[in-house]
């Protein structure tokens, strides 16, 4: 009796873990503003082989994403309304390209991985640079 009472309990939770349990997957884009605002640093950006990304936290450079579309871009050194770059971020058809504007240029970028710490991004197309690829991280508790 023992036995067979916890076998049907062990079925029970085996089953309930399997039935129908459908994951939605996560898009980039929920990820990139985390359904509001999102503060991202750019650790570096590569172009020709060469980081063009001060190494020192306080000189690098934060993007906040926000989920109207709006994108905020600040010195770390020089954090202040009157300081930012505004512009707008649009996901295209293709859920991993991303189109960045902001002071008259419009970078597409193709996300090459994204997680909840770190998103990788790769120039496809930039009226002032040549191909570049860049790193943000998610702006680190101080």
């Amino acid at each position: 009796m023992k036995k067979t009472i916890i076998l049907l309990f062990l079925a029970l939770i085996i089953f309930s873990c399997v039935q129908d349990s459908h994951l939605k997957p996560i898009e980039p884009y929920y990820l990139l503003h985390d359904n509001s605002s999102k503060v991202w640093v750019i650790n570096h950006v590569f172009s020709n082989g060469k980081d063009e990304v001060p190494m020192s936290f306080k000189f690098k450079t934060m993007m906040v994403f926000h989920k109207s579309g709006t994108i905020k871009i600040y010195k770390i050194n020089d954090i202040s309304a009157n300081t930012a770059k505004v512009g707008t971020f649009d996901f295209l058809d293709d859920p991993k390209k991303i189109k960045i504007d902001y002071n008259n240029e419009k970078v597409i970028f193709e996300i090459q991985s994204i997680s909840e710490e770190k998103v990788e991004l790769k120039s496809i197309r930039s009226k002032n640079k040549s191909q570049y690829s860049m790193e943000l991280i998610s702006f680190p508790e101080i």
